[in-house]
């Protein structure tokens, strides 16, 4: 190992270090100031979407096209999108459902979203998914967030989802990836969830959600993710 590579390592540990304090500590605030800071200053950098490049028209084209499709022949009518983000490239979605519910721990895109956006059918909430009760739904898309979330909060959403009585997750899945690694609040890494430390089994469905055919948008029923407890315990790097 390089010296540099070496200083990196040791910088991400103390990162994690601190991160995990304070969210002991503080909790739902500090995940919020984090995320805050995030949209405030635009630091996933694109121009079109505050929620990053992802959530860009060209970026979105497939998803957009593919989603309604999924939504009915899996009876989804409802859906939560939690993260919802800015809503730039949803809201050419939810014409396909009855009942759109978004939910983000950002208060400014929420009250944002609520104004432009709100209707007797699209509506809005401040809400953290790893503590806060959500509303019931069909289903759950849970794109581009678990990979800014480190392990213990991705499975804190998970049980939250669970708990909520949501039948179905779409969820943000990189088949090419064969490693994890844990990460503060914040960070980035891309996330295999059938590989370990969450070992999810194969998706009911799967569409694609970019150009490699790696990078999937993928529908697991959420109590088949709970039958093996023993799994919600197996943990790399936890």
């Amino acid at each position: 190992m390089t010296v540099t590579a070496l200083v990196d390592r040791l910088r991400l540990h103390s990162w994690r270090l601190r991160d995990m304090l304070q969210d002991q500590v503080r909790g739902t605030a500090h995940r919020q100031d984090v995320f805050q800071r995030i949209y405030a200053g635009n630091l996933w950098g694109d121009a079109e979407s505050l929620s990053g490049g992802g959530s860009g028209t060209s970026a979105t084209d497939a998803i957009r096209r593919e989603l309604p499709h999924l939504f009915e022949r899996w009876g989804i009518r409802s859906l939560l999108d939690a993260p919802c983000g800015d809503f730039h490239w949803m809201q050419h979605v939810v014409g396909a459902l009855d009942r759109y519910v978004g939910v983000d721990i950002v208060p400014d895109l929420v009250e944002r979203n609520s104004r432009v956006y709100g209707t007797d059918t699209v509506s809005f909430a401040c809400a953290d998914i790893a503590a806060d009760r959500l509303p019931a739904a069909d289903a759950v898309l849970c794109r581009d967030c678990f990979i800014h979330l480190p392990t213990r909060l991705i499975r804190r959403a998970l049980a939250n989802f669970h708990t909520s009585g949501i039948r179905y997750l779409l969820l943000t899945n990189d088949r090419d990836v064969d490693s994890y690694h844990d990460i503060p609040v914040g960070s980035f890494r891309r996330v295999n969830f059938m590989q370990p430390p969450f070992s999810f089994p194969e998706p009911l469905a799967a569409i694609n959600d970019g150009t490699s055919g790696n990078r999937q948008l993928c529908l697991w029923e959420v109590s088949a993710l709970f039958v093996d407890d023993a799994r919600s315990d197996r943990s790399t790097n936890d």
